[in-house]
């Protein structure tokens, strides 16, 4: 096959006479250097000038919440100029996206325009026209852009179907990378759009495994045999907080469930020395920023308390597992930690601490947020499956209720009903009103939380909550 250059490709499809709508023969490609914005004077059809247009104002601006990401900000735009596909799907996303942050994917409010893009996005897909022949990114791009589509609608089961059909074109492409590299320019090129979106995918199989991995275990193989098992930071240094959310990733999987559980306590000591390393080089990463003669920025606060409660979420579990397994009440002594947790939370969230939003500058997030990153959702609901001291945990919910947050796969408000639940039911069994920890007794406790997907278009979930003796479930609507 004729690999054909970008420039050529747009070329192409001019001379067959077919007329593709929003290409202007004019055009050029987006280069890293320039701005997304200069894109929008590439499409004449004013209904995708305004989607991208919303798409490079808010949705760029979701997906950033805590990183600069070159794929979303770059790369896609420029895959969306060429290929049909991608440009539907960047539309539909666009669409979706904006009923989200209208609370109108709740109300069932079809969008004919989103949905006539979706569809066409996968129609460009199955059928491509003969002047096309897309390659293994335009496949993963779409693939990435459908389970963003599916995840704002509270579409999870759907979600997972796209993610793991993902891996394995991810798995596909390193077995067909092309061995001849003669236009290198376009093959190194391709290959970096390829690596970010390995890279975003990695990103949501850790949040696929951290909710259902005790429910599915094909996940756990899907994971390593799409990403590996080795770690990215025992040399070297962290030159952003990009590479230490990245390097944290690592630490993050091998604590997901079942995690260090029942792992001996040579593994768990290995485990902790990797935990002891990425410490040292996040450390020596905040102390080149503070050296700085510029100020840190708003987005660099944020992202700085987003590790930091990674990090001491990461540390408390690794004293539990090395010396209180099996013993519920142990949590109790890491009520000093669960509380900087919850601080820090509150700082990625933007909030003050009484959990008001700050005056932040003009990087401010809106007041309803979705983004497929590294969140801090996700802890916060085992802060308040950990940390019985009712004060925490109510500060804890308020920070999840604060704004409409939908990280990846956790929906902060639909994450807080199950906080919420846990709280009432440990609460109602210990037989008083609970001032601190210790009013909870352990028989009282929820040990376990198993998220079960029904599947289908009801999109609900069925929750069980276990004990030591017994156990509570219930279903609950993904809407909100």
């Amino acid at each position: 096959m004729t690999r054909v250059k970008p420039g050529e490709r747009k070329r192409a499809r001019t001379s067959t006479g077919r007329k593709c709508d929003g290409y202007q023969s004019s055009g050029s490609p987006l280069t890293p250097e320039s701005s997304p914005r200069s894109i929008l004077t590439t499409y004449s059809n004013g209904v995708e000038a305004e989607s991208f247009q919303f798409f490079i104002e808010k949705t760029l601006d979701n997906f950033q919440t805590f990183f600069t990401d070159d794929l979303w900000s770059t790369r896609i735009l420029q895959v969306a100029q060429e290929e049909d596909c991608i440009k539907n799907g960047v539309v539909a996303l666009s669409h979706f996206h904006r009923h989200y942050l209208t609370h109108q994917q709740w109300r069932r409010i079809e969008s004919v325009t989103a949905l006539k893009h979706y569809n066409l996005a996968i129609k460009e897909l199955l059928t491509p026209s003969p002047d096309t022949s897309p390659r293994g990114h335009v496949l993963i791009i779409s693939c990435l852009i459908f389970i963003c589509i599916e995840l704002l609608q509270g579409k999870t089961d759907s979600a997972i179907g796209l993610f793991k059909y993902g891996c394995n074109m991810i798995q596909q492409h390193r077995n067909l990378s092309p061995k001849d590299k003669t236009d290198t320019n376009l093959y190194s090129d391709t290959e970096e759009t390829f690596r970010l979106v390995e890279a975003c995918f990695k990103r949501i199989a850790v949040q696929f495994l951290t909710l259902i991995s005790d429910m599915d275990p094909s996940l756990w193989f899907l994971f390593y045999n799409t990403f590996g098992s080795s770690l990215t930071f025992q040399k070297g240094c962290f030159t952003s907080l990009s590479d230490a959310r990245e390097a944290l990733l690592e630490l993050l999987v091998e604590q997901a469930t079942p995690g260090l559980k029942g792992k001996s306590a040579r593994d768990i000591m290995a485990h902790a020395a990797k935990m002891n390393r990425w410490r040292e080089l996040f450390d020596a990463l905040l102390s080149q920023l503070d050296d700085r003669e510029r100020l840190l920025s708003d987005t660099e606060k944020r992202s700085i308390a987003l590790l930091q409660l990674h990090r001491k979420y990461l540390e408390i579990n690794v004293a539990k597992y090395t010396l209180g397994q099996g013993d519920p009440c142990f949590w109790d002594n890491f009520t000093p930690e669960f509380e900087e947790i919850v601080n820090h939370a509150a700082t990625a969230a933007g909030l003050d601490q009484d959990c008001k939003r700050r005056s932040w500058s003009s990087e401010s997030s809106p007041e309803a947020c979705f983004h497929i990153d590294l969140g801090f959702t996700s802890v916060l609901i085992a802060v308040i499956a950990r940390c019985r001291d009712p004060f925490i945990r109510r500060r804890a919910l308020a920070v999840m209720l604060a704004e409409r947050v939908q990280e990846g796969v956790f929906n902060a408000s639909q994450s807080a009903k199950v906080a919420a639940r846990v709280m009432e039911l440990e609460e109602s069994r210990s037989g008083k009103v609970v001032s601190s920890s210790s009013d909870i007794p352990q028989e009282a406790r929820v040990r376990t939380i198993r998220v079960h997907l029904s599947g289908g278009d009801d999109e609900k979930v069925r929750i069980v909550y276990g004990f030591d003796q017994g156990y509570f479930e219930e279903e609950q609507s993904m809407a909100e």
